[in-house]
């Protein structure tokens, strides 16, 4: 809630639908999360680039980009906005406010620039969507810190007897989900089409046999 255009409501849905922020190592993976980069077909040295992946969220990736038209205007700290950083932690509030202020003078000059290279609306649009998702996961990243080692140790001896791999930092999986589903016995649970193939098989195999013996 300190960046502009983020509220309540956005930052709920923005948390829950993406889930622990330090899944993600790097900005460009929640991009490419969110479906805001370039699909590419490379082969050998050529690198031809498409459109948008669209991939990921739907929901996130809506809510990203309808954020992202705030920032078409001059860099400001409203009555608002100041009131919202006031809500945030003192020990995360200077920083906060910082990553908000270097993102509107950011995606202002970006726009700025694009916009004067006769660059289409909605290209304009989408690049800065792009760059806020930058600063969404620096803020992210800001507020939440990373799980302590004790932490995952505990949730990978949970884990453990479900038969699932170790769990790397930021990522939680719980519950019996992770476990592979039991192995069933190929002679109780066959179905109709495999015996109807053992039985031709059988009966191609029994000449065989009859010239064998």
């Amino acid at each position: 809630m300190g960046l502009r255009g983020v509220r309540v409501v956005f930052a709920m849905i923005l948390v829950s639908e993406l889930g622990d922020i330090h899944r993600f190592a790097h900005p460009r993976q929640l991009m490419a999360y969110l479906g805001l980069v370039p699909s590419e077909s490379s082969s050998g040295g050529k690198r031809p680039v498409g459109g948008l992946t669209k991939t990921g969220n739907a929901h996130a990736w809506w809510l990203i980009n309808e954020s992202a038209r705030h920032y078409r205007l001059p860099p400001k700290v409203s009555a608002s906005l100041s009131k919202r950083q006031e809500g945030i932690g003192k020990e995360h509030r200077a920083e906060v406010r910082r990553i908000s202020w270097k993102c509107q003078q950011r995606l202002y000059d970006k726009g700025r620039r694009l916009a004067g290279r006769l660059k289409m609306r909605q290209k304009v649009q989408i690049a800065l969507a792009r760059e806020l998702c930058g600063f969404v996961w620096a803020v992210m990243k800001a507020v939440q810190p990373s799980p302590p080692l004790e932490v995952m140790n505990a949730i990978n001896a949970i884990n453990a007897p479900l038969g699932a791999s170790p769990q790397t930092p930021g990522v939680y999986r719980f519950g019996p989900g992770l476990s592979s589903p039991p192995k069933r016995s190929p002679a109780r649970h066959r179905s109709p089409a495999r015996d109807r193939l053992a039985r031709i098989n059988l009966r191609a195999q029994a000449p065989l046999r009859l010239l064998s013996s």
